[in-house]
């Protein structure tokens, strides 16, 4: 499999936003549950607000840009950015998943595939999108 995405490195926190940081990171659900603790306040990490996990995003060294699409499901709007290469991540009603687009082929990764999968396999595709945002990742810090 060619894509960036990495299988989510799960913890205790089983939950589909800190499988996503995971998937896009490589860090655990649990240090991933951490960081948007950290930033909510909020000691249990379940359903995240979508602010939340953006500032989480960021502080992983993610910029994150909202994407307007035209498409009222997944399926259309994974057909439209099939020809952007990146990341993504995508709300879907009370739940989000990670997407990269590679060489127009597209792989989904959430808590429920637990590793990155041809995005034409999910069960998913039929569903509204809410949101949807291109994720970037930022140059380490160097120490000078």
């Amino acid at each position: 499999m060619m894509t960036n995405l990495k299988d989510v490195n799960f913890g205790l926190n089983q939950f589909c936003g800190p499988a996503v940081l995971s998937s896009l990171t490589g860090k655990s659900t649990d240090e991933c549950a951490s960081v948007i603790s950290a930033i909510s306040g909020r000691l249990e990490i379940r359903a995240v607000d979508m602010k939340y996990l953006i500032a989480a995003l960021e502080k992983l060294r993610f910029n994150v840009n909202r994407v307007d699409t035209i498409s009222y499901t997944l399926f259309g709007t994974l057909s439209n950015l099939s020809i952007c290469d990146g990341l993504y991540i995508i709300c879907i009603p009370r739940h989000v998943v990670a997407i990269e687009v590679k060489d127009n082929k597209v792989y989904i990764c959430d808590n429920h595939t637990k590793t990155p999968l041809p995005a034409e396999s999910s069960a998913r595709l039929s569903q509204k999108v809410e949101d949807v945002y291109r994720v970037t990742a930022r140059d380490e810090a160097k120490l000078i």
